[in-house]
């Protein structure tokens, strides 16, 4: 493979082989403790995450829109308010706060999006196969390696 940091266990899978579940009984240990904390392991969790999905991404982009959407909802609240009971709320500070809230939520959604192009990219860089083929028929002439094809 030629990705930095491959994680196997979800790269193996995704090879096309053919695969069985194996049962085993895992017997304590002889001697020692495990150089494996919790927190590497919490680490290669987080690594599995954010390295084969975009679901963060995807969060991002949802985040933004609800809270777009909130300061659209809380700017028309705030017009109902100033328009059926004048004089009860500051000038200005609706129109600050929703702007603000409305702008970080359009952040939100175009880092999002921006995210989403650059895992693209990314995805193309690994140069993993379309496809993988598990026979060749022998009549066919041989075309060579084309197209990612492996």
């Amino acid at each position: 493979l030629s990705e930095h940091r491959p994680f196997y266990r979800a790269v193996i899978p995704s090879l096309g082989f053919p695969a069985r579940n194996l049962e085993f009984d895992v017997h304590p240990r002889y001697g020692g403790k495990t150089s494996y904390t919790f927190l590497k392991s919490l680490r290669m969790a987080g690594q599995a995450f954010l390295y084969h999905s975009t679901l963060p991404l995807r969060l991002m982009v949802g985040l933004g829109v609800i809270v777009a959407l909130g300061a659209f909802l809380y700017g028309l609240l705030s017009v109902y308010v100033r328009l059926s009971t004048p004089g009860t709320v500051r000038a200005g500070w609706a129109d600050v706060i929703v702007s603000v809230v409305f702008l970080g939520g359009l952040n939100l959604i175009f880092l999002g999006l921006i995210g989403k192009y650059i895992a693209l990219l990314i995805e193309q860089g690994k140069r993993r196969p379309t496809y993988i083929v598990d026979e060749k028929n022998s009549k066919l002439p041989d075309l060579g390696n084309r197209d990612g094809v492996h």
